[in-house]
């Protein structure tokens, strides 16, 4: 057992905070506000930032401590404290944490902290560890499970958000953009995961593609579109296109939409493709018929096109799409 890795442990099975680590004191944080950087109780305190970075994914500008409060007109400091923007852009403290030495107990500092959250009411938790139990409060003192992740709302900017639909894994998405800094995130089933810069690849964006009737379109690209490589696995072989036109609302595609497209030349039938024909180009969903092949719409409005099959050219798959949120 002393050989195990405490980083690979967690200190409550609800919670993933990871089990006590000692850091290196030259790995120590805001140490130009700490008193004693030798005390027992800061090796828990740096611990908990380095999980708070690390393992819930805050940035370095929302974590301080010492952060003063008043208590009955006493001043106070709470340990460590991590901040948010609210909707004014105004910083505000979103967790507050009391911190113990290792294995001293947490009943003393679960009242402290109590105090604490009744005169920092815009506060919306509070936690207090000796690294090897943790208390984790609501505003109204209802214990929970974990604390929140880090999510890019948080911060004061501007934030582009958009619904995408991976059509290959059947799962939908919330991709969001932090139009100031570049910051990138993806939320599945409500959990946040910071995509990094080198994780993201931009691929062409060109001009119209019809959902509806064939429309002409450009061969030059109009910008870029910004997708984590969980969702394209190589640059080169996608491509993104607007879609214009209703044909396709059964099948989640939708005037407007950014069709996210494979590049291909052949299909499978039921496969939905960018199809060029005559001069012409459309997104339909492809059915071979013998030497036929019918372009059907999702949409009871529209009929099939019906086509020989060398009058067509498929150059490209959709495997996915998006639309902006806000």
């Amino acid at each position: 057992m002393s050989e195990l890795n405490t980083k690979l442990l967690r200190i409550d099975s609800k919670c993933i905070l990871r089990s006590f680590y000692k850091l290196r004191i030259d790995d120590y944080r805001y140490i130009n506000k700490i008193r004693d950087i030798y005390c027992k109780e800061e090796e828990v305190r740096q611990w908990l930032i380095n999980e708070l970075i690390e393992t819930y994914k805050y940035p370095e500008e929302l974590i301080d401590v010492e952060y003063r409060i008043n208590v009955f007109s006493k001043p106070a400091f709470v340990d460590v404290v991590v901040f948010r923007y609210d909707s004014n852009k105004e910083k505000v403290p979103f967790i507050i944490f009391e911190v113990k030495p290792y294995l001293s107990g947490i009943g003393q500092g679960a009242e402290q902290l109590k105090s604490y959250l009744n005169v920092v009411p815009k506060c919306s938790f509070g936690a207090v560890t000796d690294g090897n139990s943790i208390l984790i409060f609501e505003s109204r003192f209802e214990i929970i499970d974990d604390f929140p992740h880090f999510d890019i709302s948080m911060l004061p900017s501007q934030i582009e958000e958009y619904e995408v639909v991976d059509f290959r894994r059947s799962k939908t998405y919330r991709l969001r953009k932090l139009v100031d800094t570049g910051h990138t995130d993806l939320v599945q089933d409500g959990h946040s995961i910071e995509i990094k810069s080198e994780d993201v690849f931009k691929i062409n964006l060109y001009e119209k593609v019809a959902a509806g009737v064939p429309v002409e379109t450009s061969d030059e690209a109009i910008g870029k579109v910004a997708l984590p490589t969980s969702i394209i696995s190589d640059p080169e072989r996608y491509f993104a296109i607007k879609v214009k036109g209703d044909s396709m609302v059964e099948a989640n595609i939708k005037d407007g939409d950014i069709a996210i497209v494979q590049k291909c030349n052949t299909a499978e039938n039921r496969d939905i493709v960018i199809a060029w024909l005559d001069g012409e180009i459309t997104v339909k969903r492809f059915c071979k018929m013998g030497s036929t092949v019918l372009l059907i719409p999702e949409n009871s409005k529209y009929e099939p096109i019906n086509i020989k099959e060398g009058e067509l050219r498929i150059v490209g798959k959709v495997v996915g799409v998006m639309r902006k949120k806000r």
